[in-house]
């Protein structure tokens, strides 16, 4: 059963928060987000770790044990564009919001921990025209400690946007201020 079929069918907070606290989607999470190497390139190269829950899971953020160094993203203070666009890399795990950090030009690492059971037929996401691994914009990993080796390469070389710049320019050959007017004259021009 899904976790989120499980938290519904849950009928207290004590057994959502048992149900959260070992599902391998809040284990693998914790485990990045815990990582001791991880703190210490936190604190070292003094960046912010921001944590934006998907918004099904927010209702059981209190029952998450994310280490103090991790801010959870308050989404009525910025917006999700915002937090993007003020960070230096984004890591995710199957987010379309990558398109946004691509075009404004921020790195992405995918974290996939759970590819195969994803792509397995066990889950309700299914593949589409999208590979993350030949068309995504940023490296694909299944391991914490990946990530986080990934996170010091790009603190020190700053190179994953270039190395995935065709990518990049692929998807969006043109990155300016007039994608509405382009928009406005194609559904123009389709008028009968």
């Amino acid at each position: 059963m899904a976790l989120q079929d499980l938290l519904l069918a849950a009928s207290t907070s004590t057994e959502k928060e048992e149900i959260i606290l070992s599902a391998d989607f809040y284990n693998a999470w914790n485990s990045l987000l815990s990582d001791e190497k991880l703190r210490k390139l936190a604190s070292s190269r003094d960046f912010r770790l921001v944590y934006v829950p998907h918004p099904s899971f927010r209702p059981y953020m209190d029952s998450l044990k994310l280490p103090s160094y991790v801010e959870v993203a308050d989404l009525n203070s910025l917006s999700l564009q915002q937090y993007i666009s003020q960070s230096s890399l984004l890591i995710t795990d199957y987010s379309s919001i990558t398109f946004d950090a691509a075009y404004i030009g921020i790195p992405t690492i995918y974290y996939q921990f759970d590819r195969d059971e994803i792509f397995g037929g066990n889950h309700n996401f299914r593949r589409g025209y999208f590979n993350y691994d030949s068309d995504g914009f940023g490296p694909v990993v299944t391991h914490f400690s990946e990530v986080v080796n990934l996170i010091e390469s790009e603190l020190s070389r700053k190179d994953l946007a270039e190395r995935f710049a065709s990518r990049i320019n692929s998807t969006f050959p043109t990155i300016d201020q007039n994608n509405s007017s382009r928009i406005v004259r194609v559904l123009t021009s389709l008028r009968c």
